[in-house]
């Protein structure tokens, strides 16, 4: 479950990269970031639940819905750890 959560953290913050690059790092888009991470977060899971459900051990929707959210949201934690430690606050 474990590497469920890192590689969903991992598409999930790649994905807003991408999504902050084609935006300009525009302020509005900001706003919206842990929203869209965790929905993100939640498809993805969600996705995979039903592609292949044994692939990240998923038991049910809802345990994919959680780990899914969880993880996306988890994405704009690492942005944060990452921008305070080159910010040197």
């Amino acid at each position: 479950m474990i590497a469920a959560t890192s590689s969903i953290t991992v598409i999930v913050y790649t994905i807003i990269e991408i999504l902050k690059y084609f935006t300009k790092n525009n302020e509005k888009f900001k706003v919206f970031i842990p929203i869209i991470a965790g929905v993100l977060g939640a498809a993805i899971a969600t996705a995979v639940y039903f592609l292949s459900p044994s692939l990240m051990g998923f038991k049910s929707l809802f345990d994919a819905l959680v780990v899914g959210l969880v993880s996306g949201l988890a994405a704009t934690g690492t942005n944060q750890i990452f921008k305070q430690l080159t910010n040197g606050n």
